[in-house]
């Protein structure tokens, strides 16, 4: 089981958008932040059967919060990859680029850092 680092997509922006509202301080905002993205990190840890670098997981666990954990569990890319094609996540994260069938850059841009990160373990400008 890989831990969860809380590195997915925006994730400072959507700690400065809730720590600007009345009340809540920034480790409150963290606070809300784990509990909102545990399902994601369990949707992972109890559906991948192959070992994981922790690069790795973060990218699944960003991707999994994004796409909601049933469309992870059913997707082809969870499948190619727990029969071991691990090159195949990056190109099968690109097919979910869409919103309202339409191609929505922020979406091309977040799949693009998540199969970099997966594929190349660098962190990239988005999870800084």
């Amino acid at each position: 089981m890989v831990t969860v680092t809380l590195s997915i997509w925006a994730n400072a922006t959507v700690l400065n958008l809730l720590s600007s509202r009345k009340g809540i301080n920034q480790d409150q905002a963290l606070d809300l932040l784990r509990e909102d993205a545990s399902f994601a990190a369990d949707a992972v840890n109890g559906s991948v059967t192959v070992d994981l670098s922790q690069t790795q997981f973060d990218a699944l666990d960003s991707f999994t919060f994004n796409v909601g954990s049933g469309t992870f569990r059913q997707s082809t890319l969870l499948r190619q990859l727990n029969a071991g094609q691990y090159a195949a996540v990056p190109s099968q994260m690109m097919r979910f680029v869409y919103s309202g069938g339409r191609v929505r850059q922020s979406l091309v841009q977040r799949r693009r850092a998540e199969g970099n990160l997966f594929s190349t373990g660098q962190y990239g400008p988005c999870y800084e």
